[in-house]
């Protein structure tokens, strides 16, 4: 599941940087609040740029809105957030039916020892056996 999650994240940040650095008229959430540096993300370093590209990746994955400027970043927020929905939806789930399936377990280890304290007040053993 962490593995799934991981390429995930992944690929989506390197979709969205082959979409918007060949346009670079993105401007990232992180720098929207600052005019002079709408566009330094593109003069950055690889490692800087693929950093932000992984923020805006994750901020889709929950929904959140990464400021989209064209057509096709919009179609691919869009489909990123879909997906998003569809693996916590996932996670969730998973995570739901980890917890039932301890309570099978607690449930059938209890009924056996039920049985056993049955079985040892019908032979009329003695407490301390």
């Amino acid at each position: 599941m962490v593995l799934f999650l991981t390429v995930y994240i992944h690929c989506f940040t390197c979709v969205w940087w082959l979409i918007v650095g060949k346009t670079k008229i993105w401007i990232s959430p992180l720098d929207s609040a600052h005019p002079e540096f709408y566009y330094a993300v593109y003069s950055e370093g690889i490692f800087k740029q693929y950093l932000t590209s992984l923020h805006t990746a994750v901020q889709t994955l929950l929904g959140s809105g990464v400021l989209p400027r064209d057509t096709i970043q919009t179609l691919v927020c869009a489909i990123g957030i879909f997906m998003g929905a569809i693996i916590n939806a996932n996670i969730f789930g998973e995570l739901a039916l980890i917890f039932a399936e301890l309570g099978k377990a607690e449930k059938l280890f209890q009924r056996k020892m039920a049985h056993v304290n049955t079985a040892m007040i019908n032979l009329k053993l003695p407490f301390e056996l």
